[in-house]
């Protein structure tokens, strides 16, 4: 039962339901994994509710997801570990759901820590944990209330195009084993090799790769102008290089660029919409929420909704049958 849209669905066809892409098919996903792992799962009613809010690029679809893993983990004490559910997660999404996403979201909503940001290997899962506070700043998300269908098509045509990057570099550096691993250098030894639009994608996988790591660097030393910084350098290659970007988030990441008191500012999530996340001092955060609404709804006539971004822990049990 899901509490916020006041709906209910059977799900006693797994494994055969698939009926779209509605919040009910997260849940069979992850049903439908473990039942094919072999566990046993006893009937179950399911009431959940949430305060993310949906379309935003926050991932409450992932939310859903590993809720739900650790909800079977318990219930067939299958005793798996929160690493392992994120993979059933991933799983579902890629061959249930027929979404080819990556794991970092699940891997987040599982294995979060209070205040802590992740630094994260996707294809191994080796993760270390970073202290996410800068004093005299707060992150804060704005979400723009568009949400453009281009998410659902674009996405696996960008997983299409980094795949095709991957090969040409291969041919090169035949030990690569995933484009993020490729560096800016490698991508511009191959650049003629590869179509543009080819190019572009991996320059921006390849570049992100050497922001993310200054970025930890920076959250490390409390640098909120060097943070800033990449937070902006990320969202051009988001728009300019993978261009999952809108006229929208453009103008709500620019507005908070060039407003005092703001160190950076960048798109968040799948793109085409949803939210900016933004580095606020502390003492702007008032008059910055002021001004970007204010600018949002006299440029798009819509209301942006700006709220902070709390860093915290994973799923949890709180009750457990004895």
């Amino acid at each position: 039962m899901a509490l916020d849209i006041e709906e209910r669905v059977s799900l006693a066809a797994i494994p055969e339901l698939k009926s779209g892409p509605g919040w009910f098919d997260y849940l069979a996903g992850i049903i439908n994994q473990f039942k094919a792992k072999g566990f046993d799962l006893a009937p179950v009613e399911v009431i959940f509710g949430g305060n993310l809010p949906q379309g935003a690029g926050v991932s409450s679809s992932a939310a859903l997801e590993g809720g739900m893993a650790l909800v079977c983990n318990e219930i067939c004490s299958a005793g798996l570990s929160r690493p392992e559910l994120a993979r059933i997660c991933k799983a579902s999404s890629n061959s249930y759901m027929g979404i080819p996403s990556g794991i970092m979201d699940q891997f987040a909503s599982l294995n979060g820590r209070d205040g802590q940001a992740i630094l994260l290997d996707c294809n191994s899962l080796e993760h270390e944990f970073v202290d996410a506070g800068i004093n005299g700043y707060q992150f804060m998300l704005v979400n723009s209330m568009v949400t453009h269908e281009l998410s659902s098509s674009e996405y696996p045509l960008r997983v299409a195009e980094c795949e095709e990057g991957l090969e040409v570099l291969q041919r090169t550096y035949p030990t690569l084993e995933v484009l993020a691993l490729a560096s800016p250098e490698m991508v511009e030894a191959v650049k003629d090799e590869m179509r543009e639009l080819v190019y572009h994608r991996c320059r921006y996988v390849a570049g992100e790769r050497q922001r993310l790591q200054r970025a930890v660097e920076a959250l490390r030393f409390g640098d909120a102008p060097a943070l800033g910084r990449e937070l902006n350098a990320t969202h051009t290659g988001l728009r300019d290089d993978y261009a999952v970007s809108c006229t929208e988030i453009d103008f709500l990441q620019d507005f908070a660029e060039n407003f005092n008191g703001v160190a950076g500012s960048r798109l968040m999530g799948g793109g085409f919409g949803g939210c900016t996340i933004n580095l606020v001092a502390t003492e702007q955060v008032d008059a910055f929420t002021t001004a970007v609404k204010a600018a949002y709804l006299d440029k798009f006539r819509l209301k942006a909704i700006v709220f902070p971004a709390l860093i915290a822990g994973g799923s949890e049990v709180i009750f457990r049958k004895k």
